[in-house]
């Protein structure tokens, strides 16, 4: 949408996303009630925290150089897709979750520098940072 709005094509867009992840957590509570494994807990223990979500965000033109978006990054780790795996509907979300929260931790530390660095910021320019924390309650 910010290259369009950008190269003229649209003045505003619609963003909208959405995810029914409800059934993974249902697939996991089934499995977890016949098992006592804490390995098999481990690899299903991040299926416990889904549920369904949606979001949506108009976009408009900046008003001027210091409103809105001051940058995008996005990046992604295709190597690891094997870390968070689910078949199908009626399985359980697989996971790996001390590989996946090692490699997150790096990814976001790599990518907040190189993003701070192409802004030009330093930790003075920040006044406020709020990290996503899943599973909290409003």
């Amino acid at each position: 949408m910010d290259a369009l709005i950008a190269t003229g094509q649209a003045r505003r867009g619609l963003i909208v996303t959405g995810e029914q992840s409800f059934i993974n957590t249902i697939n996991a509570y089934k499995v977890l009630l016949k098992s006592h494994d804490r390995d098999v807990f481990m690899n299903l223990a991040a299926g416990l925290t889904l549920g369904d979500a949606g979001a949506a965000l108009i976009m408009g033109p900046k008003v001027d150089p210091e409103t809105g978006f001051q940058g995008i990054m996005v990046e992604s780790k295709g190597e690891h897709y094997r870390l968070c795996v689910c078949d199908d509907l009626k399985t359980a979300l697989e996971t790996d979750m001390t590989t996946i929260v090692v490699e997150t931790t790096k990814l976001v530390r790599d990518m907040f520098l190189r993003f701070t660095g192409k802004l030009g910021w330093t930790s003075e320019d920040i006044s406020l940072y709020l990290p996503i924390r899943l599973g909290a309650r409003p």
